[in-house]
């Protein structure tokens, strides 16, 4: 089902979000896994494929800055 791997997915952020007494906030887990969707979509509407490549670049380092993997604002 799909929304059984978006759940996956979903599991696979929170492992690598920062635990907050124990537990990953699933409003953090949400909120990266919007952000990468959302980024997906609207580079791919963009006519501008230096402005598509730019947006896409900036939410990896944004979505790797909340996993703790470096880049973020």
């Amino acid at each position: 089902m799909y929304t059984d791997g978006l759940l996956d997915v979903m599991e696979a952020i929170a492992v690598r979000l920062p635990a907050e007494g124990g537990q990953v906030p699933r409003s953090a887990v949400l909120s990266v896994f919007a952000l990468m969707v959302g980024t997906v979509q609207l580079s791919r509407a963009l006519t501008d494929r230096a402005l598509a490549d730019e947006l896409l670049g900036r939410a990896v380092a944004d979505a790797l800055g909340r996993l703790g993997g470096g880049g973020g604002s």
